[in-house]
């Protein structure tokens, strides 16, 4: 008897399991993705399902890990399937997405890698690997010259990191007379596709000036904005999973919301499948959309993570039911962020900033706060900082994103002492765990001097932050009081002059 997904075991599910509808051995490859998380599974890859449900079957996916094995061992020995379990309070969808044909290991198979991506039907790369897979110098946002990584590959004359992969390939293609592939990336980047482009072009004028001069004329990276709540596996969803598929265990499986959106900027020079027709926005300009994701649900979820934490909850869905963490997150959204947010057609800010609140409070959707929490380094310039730079330059004071800020500094004092929940199991999780708790040491846990110490980390804080003393007195006012008092009664003191205005 069959006991783990496979193509094999499709006839043994359920009928109302949702099966692909097309061939699958008539399927060919356009499209190589990096990163095969559990995000490019609940969103690309479902994306390209829908694509090859409309018989474009041009549009399957090979999968390639920069680092981990266990995406392979995973998916492969199932042939390439996996669930798509969506859940919400009005009940659970299953699905099996077809869409993977393979996924190959870099480290175990680089000549595989290569000759994935320099295939004649690839026509797409598609990349999510986190911000700090791009290898970018903070300071300027080009590639990071003196990063290891890079240093190795240039070198070595090969590859281990994502730009050195793609120039390999670029070449490769350049060396054959093939066309080049577009490159789409789809992490949480501001001008993702811009920043990736240059960090691509940096690496490869470092190797070859010739080959940096035919990546800037021929090959076309547009910028994209994703969105789903795509929580991390656990094994009670998989014991889920088996106990409903009577026994046939499905460990590649992903559960996400019901919610999804990918907008990319249409610059696909050499040619696309027909996005629109499963539901990509295909715009001009992502950068208004990116820009209201990032500041209200990335900087929102933010938030709920360091707040949730500090007051002792696992769970967002948990934090947002606090009923002042959920004040103070709405105001954050309403009187720091959505003024500093440009119109977009046909969507409302406050109408989207409920949507999401609402989206958060899907228990059914169970993302864990230090998830959300990590690599907080690179992800609150975009979140956070931005929209108190904006703050500041219009003379207003943005006093809930100062309290977000104070949130995080008090989680990363408590990582540095011991007394975050995060040091039960591992530490700080963040590129940049070593300086961030090299400042706090230095500052001796005071949190005045904390909030110094990691306001001269110029590769995180802006001068135009660092230079503000009446925003910098605020956060440290909040951090002192969430040092001295807790996160609960520092609560209720940032929400005191809103209180005072509406009685």
């Amino acid at each position: 008897m069959l006991n783990r997904l496979c193509l094999a075991a499709l006839d043994s599910l359920q009928s109302d399991v949702h099966r692909p509808v097309y061939d699958r051995s008539r399927v060919t490859p356009g499209v190589v993705h990096i990163g095969v998380g559990n995000f490019h599974r609940a969103h690309q890859a479902v994306y390209f399902d829908n694509l090859l449900g409309l018989n474009d079957l041009t549009c399957g996916i090979i999968g390639v890990s920069l680092r981990r094995p266990d995406m392979a061992g995973l998916l492969n020995p199932q042939d390439g399937l996996y669930t798509e379990w969506t859940s919400d309070q009005n009940g659970d969808h299953f699905r099996i997405i077809g869409a993977l044909g393979k996924v190959i290991t870099a480290p175990a198979a680089p000549d595989d890698v290569l000759q994935a991506l320099c295939a004649p039907g690839i026509a797409i790369v598609t990349i999510t690997v986190s911000e700090k897979g791009y290898l970018l110098d903070r300071h300027n946002g080009r590639l990071d010259m003196a990063h290891p990584i890079v240093r190795q590959d240039l070198e070595m004359g090969s590859w281990v990191g994502l730009p050195g992969l793609l120039v390999s390939a670029l070449q490769a293609r350049r060396a054959a007379r093939m066309v080049p592939f577009t490159v789409v990336s789809c992490d949480n980047l501001p001008a993702n596709g811009d920043m990736l482009r240059q960090a691509v072009i940096d690496f490869a004028a470092a190797r070859d000036a010739d080959l940096a001069s035919w990546i800037t004329d021929q090959v076309d990276f547009p910028n994209s904005m994703v969105d789903r709540i795509v929580p991390a596996t656990t094994s009670t969803m998989c014991d889920d999973i088996k106990r409903r598929y009577d026994g046939i265990s499905d460990p590649g499986m992903v559960k996400a919301e019901p919610f999804s959106q990918w907008v990319i900027e249409d610059r696909f020079r050499h040619g696309r499948p027909d996005l629109g027709s499963v539901g990509v926005q295909l715009v001009s300009h992502v950068a208004p959309f990116e820009t209201a994701k990032l500041r209200l649900l990335n900087g929102a979820h933010s938030m709920l993570a360091y707040g949730g934490t500090l007051l002792g909850y696992e769970l967002i869905d948990q934090a947002l039911g606090d009923e002042n963490l959920n004040r103070l997150v709405r105001l954050l959204m309403h009187e720091d962020i959505l003024p500093s947010l440009d119109d977009l057609p046909g969507q409302s800010h406050a109408a989207y900033s409920e949507e999401i609140l609402s989206r958060f409070a899907n228990s059914e959707i169970t993302y864990r706060c230090l998830q959300v929490a990590m690599d907080g380094s690179q992800k609150l310039p975009q979140r956070w900082l931005a929209g108190i730079c904006w703050n500041l330059e219009q003379g207003r004071l943005p006093r809930y994103l100062g309290f977000a800020l104070a949130c995080w500094m008090a989680y990363l004092m408590g990582c540095a002492s011991g007394s975050s929940p995060e040091t039960l199991n591992d530490p700080l999780n963040d590129p940049l765990a070593d300086q961030l708790l090299a400042a706090i040491g230095e500052a001796k846990a005071v949190p005045s001097d904390v909030v110094d110490g990691l306001f001269a980390m110029t590769s995180i804080f802006p001068s135009q932050i660092t230079d503000n003393q009446p925003f910098g007195d605020l956060v440290k006012q909040y951090l002192r009081a969430i040092d001295e008092r807790g996160c609960k009664d520092a609560l209720t003191q940032a929400l005191a002059p809103h209180d005072r205005q509406s009685g």
